[in-house]
């Protein structure tokens, strides 16, 4: 009994650690949904009645300062950050709930408090299914937090290419650029602030509406 009461006290220091992971996973994989913008090179292709030097009309956005500034994704990330909370303080408490009646356990066994040793493998057994629910929770909160991220990701993404084709249709440009991928450009050539502007009335009149 005490070998298995050992293993029961190092699998909640194991539990821990990999929940703490989960933190990592998640923030990792926020880090990569922005990332996702940050290294797209081409955002949109179109035809272009007139040409440059080089045979393209081209634009450049500075995707990092659009996203820092785009409202929409402010709310979005907002959201994230609350529901991952709610997970980690749900999972939290009822870690620490196994972790009392893990010492529980552990001082009736120091004390012989038990009635019988039946009673002693009945409850033992009952801590390790317990703990395999919670390591079953932990991976289903943590496949929730990934699933949500790549929803935001996709909901972010089709939005903002939307805006781009609208605005696009009449300026034509042939291409427009992550402004990460160059290495130096123009002035002139940025269309950051505008299409920011396009993005957050956009945002202003859908927020109004669904009050």
């Amino acid at each position: 009994m005490k070998n298995k009461l050992l293993d029961i006290i190092v699998a909640i220091i194991a539990f821990v650690c990999l929940v703490n992971l989960i933190m990592l996973i998640v923030l990792i994989k926020k880090n990569r949904s922005e990332k996702k913008f940050s290294d797209t090179k081409t955002i949109i292709l179109a035809p272009s009645d007139s040409t440059n030097a080089i045979g393209f009309n081209i634009a450049v956005i500075d995707v990092d300062s659009l996203l820092r500034n785009y409202k929409f994704y402010k709310e979005l990330e907002s959201k994230l950050i609350l529901k991952q909370k709610s997970l980690e303080a749900d999972l939290q408490k009822q870690m620490a709930n196994f972790e009392k009646e893990v010492q529980d356990f552990q001082r009736k066994a120091q004390t012989g408090s038990f009635i019988s040793q039946e009673s002693a493998k009945m409850q033992e057994q009952a801590l390790y299914e317990k703990q395999q629910d919670l390591i079953n929770k932990r991976d289903e909160y943590s496949k929730q937090m990934i699933e949500e991220h790549q929803k935001v990701e996709k909901q972010l993404y089709d939005t903002i290419i939307s805006v781009l084709k609208a605005y696009n249709y009449d300026k034509k440009y042939s291409v427009i650029i992550n402004k990460s991928s160059l290495l130096i450009a123009s002035d002139y050539l940025e269309i950051t602030d505008t299409v920011l502007q396009i993005l957050n009335d956009r945002y202003d009149k859908w927020a109004i509406k669904r009050k």
